[in-house]
């Protein structure tokens, strides 16, 4: 076996640990739920490797996504509906992924295991006012978490991976409840 591209696996660390620490507390993140109508989802799977895509069903995992939020009663808005929708948000779900380690050299080689990096989180329409009136539109993010992980291609081929992503959508579902006072 032999290691490859190590430095992405810290790139992707970092990336993480950058974006949670740039969001503040988790009491600071649960309140800029609390304004929200529902949100839209949506996913994004990065890497460079057609197995991995294989590995990760991404309509899967959208479906996964809804049903969590919806068992919250979060209103989850198809992207028709989001055109015309009061006060919504869009949950995204993004994975990169980089191989970590292969069967042999080369670039036929087959990855046996993959550095993974997960992160859910809310953006939302913001909007500066001048004297009452809204003068721009911004797009922030307000909620965040993610996972940095080392995950083998039989570990992924159980759904491990979809696991851990529901864990954080239901992290997200008890942050929504409590900031909407249920």
């Amino acid at each position: 076996m032999r290691s490859a591209r190590p430095w992405s696996l810290v790139i992707t660390l970092v990336g993480v640990l950058l974006a949670q620490s740039a969001l503040g507390s988790s009491e600071d993140q649960r309140a800029t739920l609390r304004h929200l109508s529902g949100l839209s989802v949506g996913v994004s799977i990065s890497c460079d490797r057609p197995e991995f895509t294989a590995l990760v069903d991404s309509a899967g995992l959208v479906t996964k996504l809804e049903l969590e939020l919806r068992r919250a009663s979060v209103k989850i808005y198809t992207v028709e509906a989001l055109k015309t929708a009061q006060s919504p948000g869009i949950l995204t779900l993004e994975i990169d992924a980089v191989p970590s380690s292969s069967q042999t050299e080369g670039a036929a080689a087959s990855p046996l295991s993959y550095a993974i990096s997960v992160r859910l989180y809310v953006t939302q329409v913001l909007w500066v006012v001048k004297k009452g009136l809204p003068v721009q539109m911004l797009l922030a993010e307000g909620w965040s978490k993610g996972l940095v992980l080392n995950y083998g291609t039989t570990t992924l081929q159980k759904g491990i991976l979809a696991k851990d992503i529901t864990d954080l959508a239901d992290e997200l579902a008890n942050d929504w409840l409590a900031a909407h006072g249920r």
